[in-house]
């Protein structure tokens, strides 16, 4: 899930950007998974390294148990 903002003023840009992933299930590795979140986060997202050159970001695992 991806919750941003937009500045009122032109040009328009999204100066801060909070991705939430969520997993679901009993038997969630949640060790494995988080760190599959971190190395996309961290290494392997050109998209998130270039969203950090202008905004603010937060990114949050949640897990759920069914």
């Amino acid at each position: 899930e991806t919750i941003a903002n937009l500045t009122d003023e032109h040009p328009k840009y999204y100066d801060s950007v909070t991705l939430e992933y969520h997993f679901w299930g009993d038997s969630l590795e949640e060790k494995k998974l988080q760190r599959a979140v971190d190395l996309s986060v961290e290494k392997y997202c050109g998209v998130m390294e270039m969203f950090r050159r202008f905004a603010k970001l937060e990114i949050r695992a949640i897990f759920h148990k069914d």
